[in-house]
């Protein structure tokens, strides 16, 4: 019978309760990883997983150990670790973190590895092999993960579940060129992240620093990328005023650009009277 048709058989008497996850996972006990490398096997394990019990995730947990590194840049293996990351306690999954230590840099900047690094800081950032493994990642050069294409996505969810010290670094990184960050189509999603999430002082900071640049705040509110900085910074509270009289002061300007009208829509200053905004500054 064809391995494909074997797992969809098997899946389909796990959803019909014909077939029990611990029935099914003594039929494949030994062969879990081998089986996590196809398509069709990552689908039966993944529901096979939702399906168990603790106990029972925790059997198939234990045959990746040894095989982290392999299953994470796997396209299909990946996502069975994925699954068991979101099914089990970080206790239980802490050797993922632990084997992916060395490979931090590679891991996130692969189309895989990088939403198991992004899973593992949403859902076990207090565990201490993913906070190595994080800082491992942070030592290297951040202003590079913060524009690469896989990259930045686990950089931002340090930004929201990090430590203090691990935020710290990425907002030291764009600091670097925060101006040059907020316009480009990955770091620009970090920087909105960081003044969405960051401390009440680390946030207004942020923001000052792109408002007292001349013009910023009309350069970006007219960029495809900038504009959802600066729908971030109107979030910060203690900046809010202030970022809506800038926009306000140059709304001319800003609505003969299609990213920039949307903006002021939102704000619903698109056909308010300069003056009625900026007088009341």
């Amino acid at each position: 019978r064809p391995f494909g048709e074997l797992c969809a058989a098997l899946v389909a008497a796990l959803e019909s309760g014909a077939m029990t996850a611990s029935s099914v996972f003594e039929n494949i006990r030994g062969s879990v990883v081998a089986l996590s490398m196809h398509a069709a096997g990552a689908a039966l394990l993944q529901r096979m997983l939702e399906l168990s019990r603790p106990d029972e995730a925790i059997m198939v947990a234990q045959e990746f150990r040894g095989a982290v590194c392999e299953a994470a840049f796997s396209p299909h293996a990946h996502q069975v670790l994925l699954t068991l990351v979101q099914c089990l306690g970080s206790s239980e999954v802490s050797f993922i973190a632990e084997e992916l230590q060395g490979e931090a840099s590679r891991c996130a900047q692969n189309a895989y590895g990088n939403t198991l690094l992004f899973q593992l800081m949403q859902f076990a950032p207090d565990d201490e092999g993913t906070r190595v493994l994080v800082d491992e990642l942070l030592s290297g050069d951040v202003a590079a993960l913060l524009g690469h294409k896989f990259a930045h996505e686990v950089v931002t969810s340090v930004v929201s579940h990090g430590t203090r010290a691990q935020q710290s670094l990425v907002l030291s990184a764009l600091r670097c060129n925060l101006h040059r960050f907020a316009r480009h189509r990955f770091a620009s999603r970090v920087l909105a992240e960081a003044l969405s999430y960051c401390g009440e002082e680390e946030r207004f900071a942020l923001a000052s620093e792109i408002m007292t640049e001349p013009g910023a705040m009309v350069c970006l509110a007219c960029h495809n990328f900038g504009v959802d900085v600066v729908r971030a910074l109107l979030h910060v509270p203690q900046a809010s005023k202030q970022a809506v009289y800038l926009i306000a002061k140059s709304s001319r300007r800003i609505m003969r650009d299609k990213y920039g009208m949307r903006l002021l829509q939102e704000l619903g200053l698109s056909g308010v009277p300069v003056t009625a905004v900026v007088g009341g500054a």
